[in-house]
């Protein structure tokens, strides 16, 4: 497995840092990876959490219902 570590910049890292490790061996550190390349995507805020929901899963059990709707058309 290959771990991989961003830090964003910082006092201590103003550049950024990136590490990556694999079976307990230094692959790669780069002390100037900048900002970290991902970011959270998500509609919905959940409180207390880093992550968001998308207004899709409200729309999960209505596209359910149409699926059934249409099976039992086609029957």
């Amino acid at each position: 497995m290959v771990d991989e570590m961003w830090v964003k910049p910082c006092g201590k890292h103003p550049n950024g840092l990136k590490v990556t490790i694999a079976g307990g061996q230094l692959l790669d550190m780069d002390e100037h990876a900048g900002d970290i390349p991902f970011f959270l995507f998500g509609d919905i805020p959940i409180p207390g959490s880093v992550k968001g929901e998308a207004f899709i899963k409200d729309m999960l059990p209505i596209q359910r219902e149409i699926n059934i709707m249409r099976s039992m058309f086609a029957t």
